[in-house]
């Protein structure tokens, strides 16, 4: 496989299945992201769709779980000058489950996933219930 023009690719869409069988997203992103060559890259937008899960995916305390592991790992990648071009990154989980949905977004602002690009002012994070299908912008890009 050609690399090359990676070197060139300045915007990133990721869509992320989450398998219905485990407890959230695994490392395979952070580790994807850390080996891309795409050093100018400057738009990152992933979607993690977790419509397969049958089961609560972020507990009451989601700083731990899904949350802490491949969410700061992911993190740390988009924070390393790799990606320095960054300009946004948009994440949004889609088709929670309405716990889920309703526990991201009452969540004190300092215990929200991504803290080095909520720093950057670079995150915009959406949730989306599934049973309304609703989407809720929990940070908004910075202005």
């Amino acid at each position: 496989m050609r690399l090359a023009p990676l070197i060139r690719l300045e915007r990133l869409r990721i869509d992320l299945r989450i398998d219905g069988t485990n407890t959230g997203p695994s490392n395979a992103l952070p580790v994807f992201m850390s080996e891309l060559p795409v050093p100018n890259v400057k738009e990152l937008d992933i979607a993690y769709d977790y419509e397969p899960c049958q089961r609560r995916q972020f507990g009451v305390e989601p700083q731990e779980g899904a949350f802490s592991t491949p969410f700061a790992r992911l993190d740390s990648v988009l924070d390393s000058s790799r990606f320095q071009h960054l300009k946004k990154v948009e994440v949004e989980l889609r088709d929670l489950l309405p716990e889920d949905a309703e526990c991201i977004s009452i969540l004190p602002s300092q215990r929200f996933p991504f803290p080095a690009l909520r720093a950057r002012r670079l995150l915009k994070l959406t949730v989306m219930n599934r049973r309304n299908r609703k989407s809720v912008t929990v940070i908004p890009f910075a202005t």
